[in-house]
């Protein structure tokens, strides 16, 4: 048989491959657990709203005795099945939001997936 009547197989076959992609979750914000307390007395403070500004709607609120776990932020990405994922380096900004206190931030980067942070508020 001619090469002509393999060619319109051939081309399907390699658009079928070159469009193919696969989703691939990356992790774009650590883990962050960590200790608010307030800056002048050294109590913890406890009910404080801990989140990322990057992900507002993944929240978390101290515990009594002041710690928190703000857990890491995954995303969806699409990648072509035959190319290496490009993974960002995890990071972000966490804001502590308290009532009678100063909003605090703080970024996070260029670390490990789980990060321990301690923030001493100023009362506002």
């Amino acid at each position: 048989m001619p090469i002509r009547f393999f060619v319109p197989g051939i081309l399907i076959l390699v658009c079928l491959v070159l469009g193919s992609c696969a989703t691939v979750s990356v992790v774009v914000a650590p883990t962050v657990e960590g200790k608010v307390t307030d800056e002048l007395t050294g109590q913890p403070i406890a009910g404080a709203k801990v989140y990322y500004k990057e992900h507002p709607n993944i929240t978390t609120l101290t515990t009594k005795d002041g710690t928190f776990k703000l857990p890491e932020v995954r995303e969806d990405h699409k990648t072509p099945l035959f190319l290496p994922v490009d993974k960002p380096t995890p990071m972000g900004t966490v804001v502590i939001e308290s009532k009678g206190y100063v909003t605090s931030q703080m970024t996070v980067n260029d670390g490990p997936r789980k990060i321990s942070i301690e923030v001493h508020m100023k009362r506002g």
